[in-house]
């Protein structure tokens, strides 16, 4: 499945209708589900409050054994992967804002991978199945 959305306050929800329409259509294990949502939504939340993207271009895979969800967004130049990891440990009172949601989609995917391409921001998410 493929499909592009305007960059506004509506990308998260209509993404997140996407991606559910994704897993009935492959009977995809609710748990898998549970988490791409997760993953997804903090992802696109960043992308809306911090891009200056005018579009993002959403694709849908099951292949070798997990779904892929790969987010391209036209906006200038961020890999979100670059920050260091968050200290979770750390007195919440003295932690830096920030890093937190990139820190929870490394916990609910098996895989994170971005890159920069001619189209723009590039984020793939790996989840495997079973």
């Amino acid at each position: 499945m493929e499909f592009t959305l305007p960059n506004d306050a509506q990308l998260p929800p209509a993404s997140a209708e996407r991606l559910a329409e994704f897993g009935r259509d492959h009977a995809l294990d609710p748990r898998v589900m549970f988490a791409l949502d997760h993953a997804l939504n903090e992802h696109l939340q960043n992308v809306v409050d911090h891009s200056t993207a005018r579009t993002a271009f959403l694709e849908l895979q099951v292949r070798d054994g997990a779904v892929h969800v790969t987010v391209t967004d036209d906006g200038d130049t961020f890999d979100p992967l670059a920050a260091p990891p968050a200290d979770v440990a750390a007195d919440p009172d003295s932690r830096p804002v920030g890093g937190l949601g990139v820190h929870m989609m490394r916990k609910l995917t098996d895989q994170l991978l971005y890159r920069r391409t001619a189209a723009g921001n590039q984020l793939r998410m790996v989840k495997k199945l079973g």
